[in-house]
């Protein structure tokens, strides 16, 4: 009855093709799924690879064979707690002291590489 009436309307009017009065469910709908889909597909896991970051940094300790984000290699000399940075030793004579969030991946003797941050 609705139908008919709302057909009726349109034709009184000059037959102008006008949207239906009230909320676009569709639409909403669309745009709760793409929400759920744009959360399981990129902010789950960057919250995952951040968490496995921080607990590779939090468990730095001296000696630990590193990977600095620039590609140099080298051995924690310091580490630095309450700046958040750390002293490499790259060379015999050559120390670097950097950011703490920059080191990528921790090597251990027997596999190669530990872990892998970012």
């Amino acid at each position: 009855m609705v139908d008919v009436l709302l057909a009726l309307s349109l034709l009184a009017q000059g037959g102008e093709d006008r949207p239906p009065p009230g909320i676009p469910w569709e639409l909403i709908g669309l745009m709760a799924i793409l929400g759920v889909m744009f959360y399981f597909l990129f902010v789950l896991p960057e919250r995952r690879r951040r968490a496995s970051h921080e607990s590779l940094l939090d468990a730095l300790k001296t000696n630990d064979r590193v990977l600095f984000a620039g590609g140099i290699y080298g051995t924690v000399a310091k580490v630095h707690k309450e700046s958040g940075d750390v002293t490499l030793k790259v060379d015999d004579n050559t120390r670097i002291r950097v950011r703490r969030a920059s080191i990528t991946q921790v090597m251990t003797e027997d596999k190669g590489e530990a872990g892998k941050g970012s």
